[in-house]
């Protein structure tokens, strides 16, 4: 299975490495719990340029193409049952919730052959648009245990072990720090280079789950001053009540790399 994602990934990278719109988004789409976890469709997904060449200027449009899994996972994020649901070749931006939609269904139907399976509900979905604080939920760095939490407004701060395990659901993030010769994968590398955009809320039986995605990505500094990541928080433009239309295209910063991580409240 690992090998067939980087095979893909070499067939999407090879020609675009340095590609202006080059990024990456490892997602999940909670579908529910069974007695084994929780059900989720992930996507491991790479963004590069798409030519048209049949205009007399030639226009590079963002395209997306990757590999998509149903998945098991327990409470501590361990991986207990994996399979690929598709290898998505690449298309164009404007056509992802569709096709994500497609695999993301193919996903809930395999979920709906367990007997105890209980299907998520969508409650709610906002966008901190990537900055490190916001009303739904705030990163912390502690540079001296080397431990990176996300703090929800329950208080409570949960230790995101997944960015300093490179199989897991970071693994694209940390595959492109690690890419760096004097890369250092720390709690102190990291501060002030993470941010939340989405935070998404879902009731299961009588759990509640939070999805908040993580991301990086390049900053510009401004002529007045201050850098281009200005985040103001912001409500979804379209409705998340219903668990068949629950996908979504998350935002990306520039040569962004970003991953969902999970919390049961």
């Amino acid at each position: 299975m690992r090998q067939t994602f980087i095979i893909l990934l070499f067939t999407l990278t090879t020609n675009s490495l340095f590609a202006c719109l080059a990024a990456s988004q490892n997602r999940l789409f909670p579908l529910g719990q069974t007695a084994k976890g929780l059900c989720v469709v992930e996507t491991r997904l790479y963004r590069t340029e798409f030519r048209e060449k049949d205009k007399e200027v030639i226009e590079m449009k963002p395209a997306w193409g990757g590999i998509s899994y149903f998945k098991i996972y327990d409470k501590n994020y361990k991986e207990i049952y994996s399979t690929i649901l598709d290898t998505i070749r690449l298309f164009e931006q404007h056509h992802y919730d569709s096709i994500i939609s497609k695999t993301f269904k193919k996903g809930l139907e395999l979920a709906k052959t367990y007997p105890d399976f209980i299907a998520a509900k969508p409650i709610s979905i906002t966008f901190c648009d990537y900055q490190e604080t916001c009303s739904k939920a705030g990163l912390l760095f502690d540079t001296i245990n080397n431990k990176i939490r996300i703090q929800l407004p329950n208080k409570i701060k949960y230790d995101v072990k997944v960015l300093f395990d490179t199989t897991s659901i970071a693994s694209n993030l940390l595959d492109y720090y690690g890419g760096f010769d004097d890369a250092d994968l720390s709690a102190k590398a990291f501060n002030e280079n993470l941010y939340i955009n989405s935070v998404r809320q879902f009731q299961i039986g009588n759990k509640k789950l939070t999805i908040v995605h993580i991301g990086s990505g390049q900053t510009f500094k401004l002529a007045e001053g201050g850098t281009n990541l200005l985040g103001k928080e912001y409500r979804a433009n379209f409705e998340f009540t219903d668990i068949n239309k629950s996908v979504f295209e998350e935002p990306v910063l520039h040569h962004g790399h970003g991953f969902d991580f999970y919390i049961w409240e």
